[in-house]
């Protein structure tokens, strides 16, 4: 069950539906199981009900076969659909593994166009299944693994009634000692729409992580590019630099800081006409900084006190925005903790801050320490691959 808090009322209820979902998984011998699903989302006064039926099969060593169903009925309608998908991973060498991927959607009956209700505002895992348009997509990958390192690339089409998506990616991490790792990913989305602008989406990061096995002070820093490009339309650039610092005074104490700074460029193209293009280009540009200082004081294993401050400013206007609060968390299991908090004062959090943190009233954030196994376990359950 998720129940939206903070911002004011109708915006929360707005942005962050009430969402009530179930799942239930049987698995049938070392090969196959099945999934049924329900989720009730509610937003104001629309709902709308999800109901999913998968079955998912391993019947060679690296393949995976998945078909389901899915029923979806809301105010504005019912739809019904279906889709199958193949997995088959080859390890080439010690080393080298590759992968592809076939996925096909189909519509059965009722309106392709209806998702559930706050769709847009959502940010976690979505299943195939949860999906409304017709594809087809296809999808290989390769992988290299080597002590202290590791790069992968892959390269995704997916043909949709809305067009023609593809999306190349690459990423590389290396362990450059026993303290100090780096990593780097970029990813290019390019999009042949129909009955729309062509456009294209380019991101860029990198990483490097200083982590003392034990104790110590562990410092993280992350760099990311970003460029969006229109045909005919707006272009925007970004360049963000974060930069996060925690360290343990006392066995019972932690602090940490916080510093982002972004610069962004955007640029509005004249419209194209019969007769030419309409107007002149206008150019923006922005420079904001993000700062915030938190300390943690641990009153027993499983709960401990904290409190918060943060501050935006903003170059152009020459202001800036502050928030403030303490918070109380919880640990209900190993590595796992639940903080729920409250800002005395707050602002919008925007791209550059940690969204969800910084606004006026209560919040609730969670904190994990996971290795490579946790985290693989984590994305298992959350139906990533």
């Amino acid at each position: 069950i998720e129940q939206p808090l903070g911002l004011n009322e109708g915006e929360a209820a707005t942005l962050f539906p009430r969402r009530v979902a179930g799942e239930v998984e049987k698995r049938f011998g070392r090969f196959a199981t099945v999934t049924v699903g329900h989720e009730v989302l509610s937003v104001n006064e629309e709902h709308s009900a999800n109901t999913t039926v998968g079955v998912e099969a391993a019947p060679w060593t690296g393949a995976a076969l998945r078909a389901g169903a899915d029923l979806l009925t809301a105010d504005a309608g019912s739809r019904v659909g279906a889709t199958f998908g193949a997995d088959q991973q080859v390890a080439l060498s010690e080393r080298v593994t590759a992968s592809l991927n076939l996925a096909r959607r189909i519509a059965l009956m009722g309106d392709e166009s209806l998702v559930p209700v706050g769709t847009v505002a959502r940010d976690v895992a979505v299943s195939p299944l949860e999906g409304s348009q017709e594809f087809l997509s296809a999808a290989v990958g390769l992988a290299y693994r080597a002590e202290g390192g590791v790069a992968s690339g892959r390269v995704e089409v997916r043909d949709s009634q809305l067009g023609v998506r593809t999306t190349q990616s690459v990423g590389a991490a290396r362990e450059v000692s026993e303290r100090f790792s780096v990593g780097g990913a970029a990813r290019l989305t390019q999009t042949d729409a129909d009955g729309a602008q062509d456009s294209r989406r380019g991101t860029v990061t990198l990483g490097a992580a200083w982590r003392p096995r034990g104790e110590g002070t562990v410092v993280l820093h992350r760099l990311d590019h970003e460029t969006d490009w229109l045909e005919d339309g707006p272009a925007s650039e970004s360049l963000a630099a974060t930069t996060a610092v925690a360290t343990e005074p006392t066995r019972r104490l932690d602090l940490s800081v916080t510093h982002a700074v972004r610069y962004e460029e955007a640029e509005t193209r004249p419209a194209l006409t019969g007769e030419g293009p309409v107007g002149m280009a206008v150019r923006a540009d922005a420079l904001t900084q993000f700062g915030a200082v938190e300390a943690r004081y641990d009153v027993t294993e499983r709960v401990d006190l904290g409190l918060r401050a943060s501050v935006l400013y903003d170059h152009d206007a020459d202001a800036a925005s502050y928030s403030y609060g303490p918070s109380v968390g919880v640990s209900p299991a190993e590595g796992v903790w639940v903080s729920v908090g409250y800002n005395v004062r707050g602002f919008e959090a925007g791209s550059l801050a940690e969204a969800g943190r910084t606004e006026h009233g209560p919040y609730v954030a969670a904190r994990v320490a996971f290795d490579e196994g946790t985290a693989k376990g984590l994305l298992n359950r959350l139906g990533g691959r």
